[in-house]
C-alpha cells in the first residue's frame, strides 16, 4: 500500500526532483570522456581496405 502521507509533502517531491538532476549531471560528467569525438574523423586512414559488399537482400 502506498503511503499518501509521503506523496503529500511537496519537499519530497522536491528531494526527488533534485536528486534526478544532481543524477544526470554526474553521469554526464563521469561518461564525457566516451564521447569525446576521435581527432582522426576525416575519412578513411591510408591503410584502410574496403571490407566485401554485403547482400542488400536476403
Amino acid at each position: 500500500m502506498l503511503n499518501w502521507a509521503i506523496i503529500k509533502l511537496p519537499l519530497n517531491w522536491f528531494t526527488v526532483f533534485l536528486m534526478t538532476v544532481i543524477g544526470v549531471f554526474l553521469l554526464n560528467v563521469i561518461l564525457h570522456p566516451f564521447h569525446i569525438p576521435q581527432n582522426n574523423t576525416t575519412g578513411l586512414s591510408p591503410n584502410s581496405e574496403p571490407s566485401p559488399t554485403l547482400a542488400t537482400t536476403q
